[in-house]
């Protein structure tokens, strides 16, 4: 047990030290708001400085989350590392550095997993089964009270019917032996609800899916492949989508803006909007010459600095990032998307 503890202390023991050293301009009065020192906040469990969240709508908050969360340097095979890595730290640690929504790629193939669904990057399989990860959010959410972790699942490699998928993740569910009642009853298509709030959300797995299963009962998206810019309904919930990846032939200046302009769309919405709106905004992209360790070496750190300059406030929505927590300029934007929660809303 001492061990398997100490697997996960040692890099978010050397994440939080980062955090502390990072050098910043602002002085300790210019990184309070609202009474509460950002460097104080702890990334584990960011959400329990919320003391009343029944009145926080989760489409009033800043999430920060990691796209292809899986792709880990640890689980991609070495000679696919360059053009197939995404992340550094493993979901563990991703959901211990604060990290609350995770875009999980599954499939089903008998040759990796007969009794469940692995996960996958495009066609390479991460050696990561779907029912570990659940064992570990349960752990986490065991653990954390004030917490939630949103999972966004979606079929790759396999090409199983969509009901077949899902039912394959309900038999992880069950193998996970993850509580009925610890997963998130939100479905926004069979009558008038708006977006759940924090205090509905704690200690539960939301689960959001990118297949349209029969029997699955939830929050239910699709979006064109590579799009600038896509907004839908579901139900009474409405969302905006911004995934532009592939960036071969486009500067990433250009994606960056695009990044921008999400967000600032996010943050203009009226506050009663924040009840029934949510935001996808990927920072995420690939470069045939670099992968995407190039992009999110110049994704992170031009994120981050327009964050840090940018003093108007309100929800960022989900951003999802590269190599969250990690030297590429992960770990200053992580704590800057935590800390935009904390801020004093210019809102009138």
């Amino acid at each position: 047990m001492k061990k398997k503890l100490m697997n996960w202390y040692i890099p978010v023991l050397l994440i939080n030290m980062v955090f502390l050293l990072y050098g910043c301009s602002k002085s300790e009065t210019e990184e309070t708001y609202k009474g509460v020192d950002l460097n104080s906040i702890h990334y584990v469990n960011w959400m329990s400085m919320y003391a009343d969240p029944d009145f926080v709508s989760m489409g009033s908050l800043t999430i920060p989350g990691t796209h292809d969360a899986a792709a880990d340097y640890d689980h991609v095979p070495w000679i696919d590392r360059r053009l197939y890595c995404t992340q550094k730290y493993n979901i563990k640690d991703q959901m211990h550095l604060g990290v609350r929504y995770f875009d999980l790629r599954l499939g089903y193939d008998i040759s990796h997993n007969p009794n469940g669904l692995g996960l996958y990057h495009k066609n390479i399989y991460l050696h990561q089964n779907f029912k570990d990860i659940l064992e570990d959010a349960l752990e986490f959410l065991n653990t954390y009270h004030t917490e939630t972790l949103i999972f966004m699942v979606r079929q790759n490699h396999s090409s199983i019917s969509a009901d077949e998928f899902w039912a394959w993740v309900e038999v992880d569910l069950n193998a996970a032996n993850f509580p009925a009642d610890r997963i998130l009853d939100f479905n926004p298509h069979t009558q008038y609800v708006q977006l759940p709030t924090l205090g509905q959300c704690r200690k539960k797995l939301w689960l959001i899916s990118l297949e349209e299963a029969e029997q699955f009962h939830g929050l239910y998206l699709n979006w064109p492949d590579n799009t600038k810019y896509y907004s839908s309904d579901y139900g009474y919930i409405s969302y905006w989508v911004q995934d532009h990846y592939k960036l071969d032939w486009v500067h990433k200046s250009e994606k960056f803006n695009q990044v921008k302009s999400l967000i600032n769309e996010c943050r203009d919405q009226s506050q009663i909007d924040w009840d029934f709106n949510l935001y996808f905004n990927f920072m995420s992209g690939w470069e045939i010459w670099h992968g995407p360790k190039g992009v999110a070496e110049y994704m992170n750190p031009h994120v981050y600095y327009w964050l840090e300059g940018y003093h108007k406030s309100n929800p960022c929505g989900i951003v999802l990032m590269d190599f969250a927590g990690a030297e590429l300029g992960g770990v200053p934007l992580l704590k800057s998307l935590i800390s935009q929660n904390f801020k004093i809303s210019e809102k009138k």
